[in-house]
């Protein structure tokens, strides 16, 4: 029989060639179905093998392009694979970009000689995504040729490792921090650090006004003199802090997305308007740029601030919104919050101060310990968090270290919901979430900060030659715990 004939004289059906034909026949029988019958927990199951299916048919697309380069026409001008490049481009109509990414994805993952083998098998699992593969294809080429050379097996357990636990952006992110650390003391044949003589020699500025009347600007600036420049940049490009629109008796089966204010401008646009904030400032008050939280003044009679049915909330005085108890406990956490109460004649009867704020140097324990937003899986940046009291302010708890933690305006605003809840081990913060995100409410950390210091940790170990014994490994117990939770 011929290989891949039906029995019976029906014509050939070959794996690669049935493949597609009955994938796009499975995905259009999903399109067709509602899925209206359905639990949400069985719709979630799906989805997630729906996930893993997709990894699958990557690693599928990715097999089927190292075929393509086996059956290219030797050349001896070109390299293999530049003939499979240029079809991608032309027929697959993925541009010059992606052709090149497709290929070098497809050797990498090859499960006999790719340098991604381990990888490549777990995107056949459906364990991590195509994005994952492209993050680690694009480190590859910025290591040592030493490094791949001699620990290329321990490179691609890492790497597998960190796909599997954390989402392509994240895993980008230490990808960057283990290329710095392995490449610390290397020259800059290898493509990083550039010698600091050099890079300063480089720097530049410019600015020119496009015909549109806008001022673009660009700069080239070295690393160590950037580093401020970056951190305040970043401090002033957060997400806008702005009173909930949320109410204590809020329903909890709403979508939590739906309750989170949420800052309408794009990246771009806040880390433009931070730019213009950080000139402003430096003209007002030269050699102090540092973020300040403004101060809330909340206005409000005795009848609103004792909740009476028709009284209305109270309102804040850049704000006429009505300001609800929940919000007014959020903000009450890392800003000044000043509370006038008025008679109903508009006489004021007392001002109360209700927030206390952490200091610099708690604030910088702080960024030290949680690394960022301490929420699970949120990567924001320790200059994009406020500290908010475990036990509240308002409740007697202190403004100290072990009962603050940083959040991000999100999920600061997701905590004063009341749906998750925190609590301490060993002085470290834990979160404890909700039953319906998890039934039996198991503690959660995010590890993705503390993972950082492993990755580098990782990275020093890389750098050692083969047959050097190791140095001895960190405790990150603590993040095992959080990973197998």
């Amino acid at each position: 029989m011929i290989d891949g004939e039906v029995p019976g004289g029906c014509a050939p059906t070959h794996p690669v060639l049935c493949a597609p034909r009955e994938i796009a026949d499975a995905a259009g029988s999903l399109l067709a179905s509602s899925g209206a019958s359905l639990s949400l927990a069985e719709l979630q199951a799906a989805y997630l093998e729906l996930q893993a299916a997709q990894a699958a048919v990557a690693a599928a697309q990715l097999h089927l392009t190292r075929v393509l380069v086996e059956h290219e026409r030797p050349h001896r001008r070109k390299a293999p694979g530049t003939q499979t490049k240029g079809w991608l481009e032309r027929a697959a109509r993925l541009g010059r970009g992606a052709a090149s990414t497709e290929v070098a994805a497809a050797r990498a993952t090859d499960p006999a000689c790719g340098a991604l083998r381990g990888l490549g098998a777990a995107l056949a699992a459906g364990e991590v995504s195509r994005q994952h593969v492209e993050v680690a294809t694009r480190l590859l080429p910025r290591l040592p040729q030493r490094v791949l050379d001699e620990r290329r097996e321990e490179v691609d357990d890492h790497l597998t490792e960190q796909a599997r636990g954390f989402s392509p952006g994240d895993t980008d992110t230490l990808a960057k921090h283990l290329r710095r650390a392995v490449c610390a003391d290397d020259d800059a044949s290898d493509g990083w650090p550039e010698p600091p003589a050099a890079s300063y020699e480089r720097r530049q500025g410019s600015w020119y006004t496009d015909w549109t009347g806008m001022v673009q600007f660009r700069f080239s600036v070295p690393e160590a003199d950037a580093k401020p420049l970056t951190a305040a940049l970043s401090g002033l490009a957060a997400p806008t802090r702005c009173p909930s629109p949320v109410s204590d008796d809020q329903d909890d089966d709403a979508d939590p997305d739906a309750v989170v204010p949420v800052d309408a401008r794009t990246t771009t646009q806040r880390n433009a308007d931070a730019f213009t904030e950080l000139v402003r400032r430096g003209e007002s008050a030269p050699g102090d740029l540092e973020v300040e939280v403004g101060r809330l003044v909340v206005v409000a009679t005795e009848a609103q601030l004792a909740e009476e049915p028709g009284a209305g909330g109270a309102v804040c005085t850049h704000d006429p919104d009505p300001l609800s108890a929940t919000a007014l406990r959020r903000h009450a956490c890392d800003a000044v919050v000043d509370r006038v109460v008025l008679d109903r004649r508009g006489a004021v009867v007392r001002m109360e101060s209700l927030g206390r704020l952490a200091t610099r140097a708690q604030r910088r324990a702080l960024a030290a310990r949680d690394g960022g937003c301490a929420f699970p899986q949120c990567s924001a940046p320790a200059t994009w968090c406020e500290a908010h009291h475990i036990v509240f302010w308002s409740q007697g708890g202190a403004t100290d270290v072990p009962n603050l933690v940083l959040l991000c305006s999100r999920h600061h605003t997701e905590i004063h919901l009341g749906h998750w809840t925190i609590t301490v081990r060993d002085a470290v913060p834990w979160f404890v979430p909700p039953p319906w995100v998890d039934a039996a409410q198991r503690p959660l950390r995010n590890s993705f900060h503390q993972r950082i210091a492993a990755t580098r940790a990782a990275a020093a170990d890389l750098r050692r030659p083969p047959d050097e014994a190791p140095g001895a490994p960190p405790d990150h117990q603590d993040i095992a715990d959080a990973e197998a939770a």
